[in-house]
């Protein structure tokens, strides 16, 4: 069984040239109850793939994801709760870390003299990223120790 939604269903259905009396049928006998076990199937197998993000990230992607596999966003939005955000939330402050060396390594010399606007816009910068403010500072205290140990 394809684990395509509803939309994605009519769309070939009506690409193969079957009427919309016989697609309406088939749909009624797609459940909501299928839907939903299928969409979070899909959601899972695309969750292993998303290591590298933050879980508020990783939920975006999920939602988007499963509404391009033909699901309403009405389903999507139900599927994150079924779903384990523990390998993004393990790796999250490593992550951050890693995002401020980068960042750090960019755009330093831009604020040399004022080193409290530096931090402002690096903090900017993991927001946007979708960071806590909780795992920044703690990101922040771990790259100042690492920061120190380089020199």
């Amino acid at each position: 069984m394809t684990f395509k939604g509803p939309k994605s269903v009519v769309f070939d259905l009506q690409k193969k040239g079957i009427s919309d009396k016989v697609i309406q049928t088939v749909l009624e006998g797609y459940t909501l109850r299928e839907q939903l076990e299928n969409a979070i199937q899909i959601a899972q197998s695309y969750l292993k793939g998303q290591k590298r993000v933050t879980p508020k990230v990783a939920k975006q992607k999920v939602k988007v994801f499963v509404m391009q596999k033909g699901y309403s966003k009405e389903i999507a939005e139900e599927v994150v709760p079924f779903l384990s955000f523990e390998a993004q939330s393990e790796m999250e402050a490593e992550l951050a870390v890693k995002e401020i060396a980068t960042i750090y390594r960019r755009i330093a010399k831009k604020y040399e003299e004022n080193e409290s606007a530096l931090w402002y816009q690096i903090k900017g910068k993991l927001y946007q990223k979708g960071f806590t403010s909780s795992v920044i500072e703690q990101a922040i205290a771990q790259f100042e120790m690492e920061k120190e140990e380089w020199i």
